[in-house]
């Protein structure tokens, strides 16, 4: 009797671990075609667990490997986080096959929802993809002084779905990313920051042109703003109706500066002009007065 109870404990021991695997692999959930069991469950969280680790991990592999290129920190982690989102739903796909959950529901599903919202998500994915030729191409990078559709502004953030611009003013633009391909962009400071700017003004009828030229070029060579090279050239535009008219062409190295120069400038040879005797024309009219004898 003893024997015999002794080879019923070991025999019910010995299938305690068949026992667990069964009861793990009872199916907990079963709808559409998918079933969930517990062994499946606890799966499928460690594998979320260690799928996420890989992709951060992957993440500061492409910032370093970024920065070492030279390559902004922003757009740097605006990639990393996108090979991150690729690399995590990757992983997804991994895990949920290795837990043994048939993803031809969710295809199916997946499928028919994309058919409703599709046209919704027209737009943003659009973005998206402009943002990632964007990052990779960087037509505009994090601190480029550009102007788009007649607003200027530097640029601060990279964002996959949009870019931030922040105007002169202070204000704090929202462009998406789609913009930047699609409008014509002005990027004062893609290869280098040295720009030329024009100021036009024009001299009363009179004037000795060469005076002007010199006088001109000398309140430009005062300020602090504009570079010695390339050097500033006064040219003579037009006759106009009622001016001598030239243009003042200078560089200067800080786009973001150049309507606060261009109003200097306009100060102060607003004042060297009233120094020197030359006036600053105003639209006028000749008129004539012919008597006419009557008869």
């Amino acid at each position: 009797m003893g024997r015999a109870s002794v080879k019923q404990v070991t025999a019910q021991v010995a299938n305690l671990p068949q026992e667990a695997l069964r009861l793990l692999s009872t199916p907990l959930v079963e709808f559409g075609g998918i079933t969930i069991s517990l062994i499946g469950l606890i799966a499928f969280v460690i594998g979320i667990i260690v799928v996420r680790l890989l992709a951060r991990l992957l993440g500061r592999v492409i910032v370093r490997a970024f920065l070492a290129q030279g390559r902004d920190r922003r757009s740097a982690a605006a990639v990393a986080r996108l090979g991150e989102v690729l690399a995590f739903t990757i992983g997804i796909v991994i895990v949920l096959e290795s837990a043994g959950i048939e993803l031809s529901a969710f295809i199916a599903m997946f499928a028919a929802l994309g058919v409703g919202i599709g046209f919704g998500l027209q737009n943003l994915v659009n973005n998206l993809a402009s943002g990632v030729i964007v990052l990779f191409e960087q037509p505009v990078r994090p601190g480029d002084f550009i102007e788009l559709d007649g607003t200027s502004g530097e640029i601060r953030r990279i964002g996959l779905r949009a870019t931030t611009l922040q105007t002169v003013d202070g204000q704090e633009v929202i462009i998406p990313n789609s913009q930047l391909l699609e409008l014509r962009l002005i990027n004062w400071t893609l290869s280098n920051t040295v720009v030329r700017l024009r100021l036009h003004f024009g001299v009363a009828y009179g004037s000795d042109p060469d005076r002007v030229r010199n006088i001109v070029l000398d309140v430009a060579s005062r300020h602090a703003a504009v570079l010695d090279e390339p050097e500033a050239t006064v040219q003579f535009e037009a006759f106009g109706s009622s001016s001598l008219d030239f243009v003042l062409l200078f560089w200067v190295a800080e786009p973001s500066q150049r309507q606060v120069v261009l109003s200097d400038l306009r100060y102060a040879l607003d004042r060297a002009f009233h120094e020197h005797g030359i006036e600053i024309p105003f639209p006028q009219r000749d008129l004539h007065l012919r008597s006419v004898d009557p008869e």
